[in-house]
């Protein structure tokens, strides 16, 4: 909706759709307060950065925030208790620091990988080298999947000779597994969305 030549009416623009309004104070579709050409200029470079621009160490833009949740799932899911154990009418707890010291030393793996998660996400500091590195984050979701795998898989053919005496044995996961498997949900996320820009979210003005 354009002006008519000579009409002093100014041309202000939404600052979400970018459609032009002449003697409208908001977007009728969007309730957004009206902008002018300048202010729609500087609204589209502050939410369309440079791709090769360094980001700022404390960013967690372009996909960090989601490596960096999925490492914190990941420790977490190491301290927190990891299988409770029924075996010849003994109940045993045990962390996931408990079994990496004892009988399932593959489970170090779930810190190396929180740690590395975070590493590559914060040594590349680009959109465009982090996009290059959407692979890694499945890649190890994929690793830490399998440690949780082989972990519980361990632990349950350890029982089968109580089982084979006839006496009680079940295995029961922990908190610490549901931490760890959200964690390896949330770098699979992570993968499609290192790199990718932040959605622009205009601020509604009353």
């Amino acid at each position: 909706m354009l002006p008519s030549v000579g009409d002093p009416s100014p041309v202000l623009f939404c600052p979400f759709c970018e459609e032009a309004f002449e003697g409208l104070e908001r977007c009728p579709e969007h309730d957004l307060a009206l902008v002018p050409l300048e202010r729609l200029a500087a609204l589209r470079a502050k939410r369309t950065p440079e791709l090769d621009a360094p980001l700022a160490v404390h960013d967690l833009r372009f996909g960090r925030g989601w490596t960096l949740l999925a490492s914190c799932l990941w420790l977490a899911g190491f301290a927190a208790p990891f299988v409770e154990v029924m075996a010849n009418g003994e109940l045993r707890r045990s962390s996931g620091f408990e079994l990496a010291t004892t009988t399932a030393m593959n489970l170090w793996l779930l810190p190396m990988l929180a740690l590395g998660l975070v590493s590559v996400a914060w040594r590349r500091d680009t959109p465009n080298a982090l996009r290059s590195a959407r692979l890694v984050a499945p890649l190890f979701g994929l690793l830490a999947l399998g440690s949780l795998g082989v972990t519980l898989w361990r632990i349950d053919r350890g029982l089968e000779a109580f089982r084979a005496l006839g006496l009680d044995a079940s295995l029961t996961p922990g908190l610490g597994v549901a931490l760890a498997a959200a964690g390896t949900g949330l770098a699979f996320v992570a993968g499609t969305r290192l790199g990718r820009p932040p959605r622009f979210r205009p601020r509604r003005v009353a």
